[in-house]
């Protein structure tokens, strides 16, 4: 694709930065900055004050007073997130944005990347550029190929995320332009060291009964295995969500951890667990564990089937006995297989190819051709957007 523009707009009640590990959607705006500078891009940010993000230009939309403010006493590391699109951080965002964005951004030419469904459209919908609401794993999302009078592509994390909002909303299945692009991961943000392999189990996320937290401690307790948990304990309250669980007598739990405490424990784990009870739209920790060479155990169901081979890098399990033989068999899973099927769908080199075929296919839809144009010397693309490498029992490609 040609060179462009990128308008990537942040999330207002955090900062776009390492900091909040804790916030899949931040993590995705700063890994999404990473593929398109190393692309050749020009990004602009629109986020918070303080931000850090690889770009050309960051717009402060947010104050950090105002998140500050906002967020008095409020410790993210512990406690979920409370927001609302008219809370004073979003709302702050709402006032700002549409100014900045309509002062930078190129009709036609440039792209608007948003990432906060309806709340992030209301913002730039006024300005006549591409936008791709990409990374969509919540039900908020722009309903149709076109809304407002301005065209929009979306970008759903699973199949499974856009045949259940398909069937939610209501939307029937015609808009062409819509894509199934998987998360993304930066493979130096996880180590690959099976000679260090623990004996325990790790469960990594927000600690409450619907990530399936319980289900991790039960069968652990059942087989006799230590339990590590890490992740944000506290709801948006301040409440302990799960006291029971991490009371346990085998149950080790150490709060949230930085991208090096996560490198380590996800890279020594014997297993982990990702036993969503809700659809998952993608849960992003079962291809981090993965990507440190760590067998999963997860549901039978949302995206799992499509990022969890069942016998290959982990195992999806339905009752409490299949959850306790997954984890009496995991040794039978290779960790390079984890590693290599990781690596070979979910890194930023892999992903940013299916990215590259969407935005080349848009600037052609805005400069003059359409549904019928053909244009073979994108095969290359085409082929790349829809790969996916499976290893077989030793680790060889396949």
């Amino acid at each position: 694709m040609k060179p462009a523009t990128f308008h990537l707009l942040g999330i207002a009640h955090t900062q776009t930065s390492e900091e909040y590990l804790c916030c899949a959607y931040t993590q995705k705006v700063l890994k999404m900055a990473r593929m398109l500078k190393t692309a050749g891009h020009r990004v602009i940010h629109y986020g918070t004050e303080g931000s850090a993000v690889p770009c050309d230009e960051h717009v402060d939309v947010v104050a950090l007073k105002t998140l500050r403010d906002y967020y008095a006493g409020h410790d993210h590391r512990e406690q979920q997130f409370k927001f609302a699109h008219d809370d004073p951080v979003w709302g702050e965002m709402g006032r700002r944005l549409p100014a900045e964005l309509s002062r930078r951004a190129k009709p036609k030419d440039d792209f608007i990347l948003s990432i906060w469904g309806c709340t992030h459209h209301a913002m730039s919908r006024h300005v006549d550029c591409p936008e791709v609401e990409y990374g969509i794993g919540y039900p908020g999302v722009v309903h149709g190929g076109v809304a407002n009078g301005k065209r929009t592509f979306k970008v759903y994390e699973s199949h499974a995320w856009m045949n259940y909002l398909a069937g939610f909303h209501k939307m029937p299945p015609d808009d062409w332009y819509a894509s199934v692009i998987p998360n993304y991961f930066d493979p130096r943000d996880f180590d690959y060291t099976p000679e260090k392999k623990e004996s325990y189990a790790l469960f990594v996320g927000r600690v409450i009964p619907s990530k399936g937290v319980q289900v991790a401690a039960q069968v652990t307790e059942r087989l006799g295995i230590p339990l590590l948990i890490a992740g944000q304990h506290k709801n948006e309250r301040g409440q302990v969500e799960m006291p029971d669980v991490l009371k346990m007598k085998h149950v080790q739990f150490i709060g949230s951890v930085d991208r090096e405490g996560r490198k380590k424990l996800m890279a020594r784990a014997r297993f982990g667990f990702v036993p969503t009870q809700y659809l998952e739209p993608f849960g992003g920790v079962a291809v981090e564990l993965m990507m440190s060479g760590t067998p999963v155990i997860t549901t039978d169901w949302g995206v799992f089937p499509e990022t969890v081979p069942h016998g290959v890098v982990g195992f999806r399990c339905r009752t409490f006995n299949e959850f306790c033989m997954a984890a009496r068999n995991i040794g039978e899973i290779n960790p390079l297989n984890c590693r290599r099927w990781a690596l070979e769908n979910f890194s930023l080199d892999v992903v940013w190819k299916k990215y590259e075929a969407l935005f080349d296919q848009i600037q052609r839809l805005y400069h003059g051709q359409d549904w019928y144009s053909l244009y073979g010397e994108a095969e290359p693309l085409w082929r790349a957007r829809y790969a996916a490498r499976f290893p077989n029992g030793n680790g060889r490609q396949l």
